[in-house]
């Protein structure tokens, strides 16, 4: 009979206390955001932003003494198992709920996500988690990952249907940089003229727009499009989400075509397993899609790409309608050419693990691939 675990193992414990201590810090530095563009006789008393107040708050919910909490949020005192670790971010949830309030805004983060991993009620006679298919269990998942699944409610998009959503991933592992072309095609369906898309990029590591040297362009028209990040050019933060400004305003019915790139500096230097992913997160994206594409190109031919999905109950499900291809890397679309987008990926001889699903239904959506190159840093736990 399998039998439950009590407790995080290391692994488990070191992704979910990251990413944890990622999306704290985005929440946290929203907060100062916030409290910035208050008018400054207001300001002074708006909300907790320091980090002995919050530790404060935290500690009064648990009735503990605020030094320990300060360590469990500031160092790395977080505990191991579930039950404690649900008490604590029911607390910080609860905190943070209570200071976007004063300030008018909305809170609804799910801090649950960092309790326990997703597939983790399952495991072993001898204790190991039960892995679904051939997918590494959600531990090993990268923060970034966590940070796109969350459903902020300024970043959903509720006045654009999607005919298509397309991403590919362009990998370079001799630089460490992770390269993205995104393709958004689809239509207004709002009662108002659309001025802008609004998405969402969240990394492994902190970085700032200037960085990501985003580029948009009209598809049809090949125009450069105006490019506004939320958070401004120089901020380091994990997570950007930007504005993509049409030509012109698109109409009720009308429809859009839109391409753009983006630069992830050194998030692949993190990369040194043999078993790899690259995830989408489609919760931001109230009012459905026709299809979604999603390549991952590499410098080495991948084995066994496989393609899942995470359920709304947060459930891993094989994709087993159409499985991932692996071929030779041959551009299909004008926009991949480096001079149209800027992307400085040159690799000899790349492969492409390409896959594609209509009518997608998942919250989120992974392709999990293995190294076969014995030079591949994913197969030699080289960094």
């Amino acid at each position: 009979m399998p039998r439950k675990r009590r407790g995080l193992d290391d692994q488990q414990k070191a992704t979910l206390d990251g990413a944890f201590k990622a999306q704290f810090d985005e929440d946290v530095s929203e907060l100062e955001r916030l409290v910035e563009i208050l008018p400054p006789n207001e300001r002074a008393t708006a909300c907790t932003i320091k980090r002995e107040q919050m530790a404060r708050l935290v500690a009064d919910r648990l009735v503990l003494k605020p030094r320990g909490v300060l360590q469990r949020l500031y160092g790395n005192g977080i505990p191991r198992s579930f039950a404690e670790r649900e008490r604590l971010m029911r607390a910080v949830e609860a905190v943070l709920r209570d200071q976007y309030e004063k300030l008018g805004a909305s809170f609804v983060q799910d801090y649950m996500i960092f309790v326990n991993p997703v597939d983790g009620d399952d495991y072993d006679d001898d204790g190991s988690p039960v892995p679904i298919g051939e997918f590494e269990q959600w531990s090993q998942v990268r923060i970034g990952a966590f940070l796109a699944d969350s459903a902020d409610p300024a970043h959903i998009d509720t006045m654009h249907h999607y005919e298509e959503i397309f991403r590919q991933d362009m990998l370079d592992y001799d630089t460490g940089d992770f390269y993205s072309i995104r393709r958004l095609k689809g239509r207004n369906i709002g009662r108002r003229a659309s001025q802008f898309l609004l998405y969402r990029e969240s990394s492994e590591r902190k970085y700032t727009f200037n960085d990501a040297q985003v580029k948009a362009l009209d598809v049809q028209t090949k125009d450069r499009l105006s490019v506004e990040p939320e958070l401004g050019l120089e901020r380091l933060a994990h997570t950007h989400a930007f504005r993509i400004h049409f030509r012109k305003p698109i109409e009720p019915g009308e429809s859009f075509d839109v391409v753009y790139n983006i630069r992830l500096p050194g998030e692949l230097l993190d990369l040194n397993r043999d078993s790899e992913v690259m995830s989408i997160s489609l919760t931001r994206v109230k009012n459905g899609v026709d299809k979604l594409t999603f390549n991952v190109a590499l410098s080495f031919q991948p084995q066994a790409a496989v393609a899942y999905r995470l359920t709304q109950a947060k459930q891993f499900v094989l994709c087993d309608e159409k499985a991932p291809t692996v071929s030779l890397y041959k551009p299909k679309h004008w926009f991949e050419a480096p001079d149209q987008l800027g992307i400085e990926w040159s690799v000899d001889d790349p492969y492409i693990i390409r896959w594609s699903t209509t009518n997608p239904r998942g919250r989120m959506y992974i392709i999990n691939f293995r190294g076969g190159d014995p030079e591949n840093p994913l197969s030699n736990g080289k960094k």
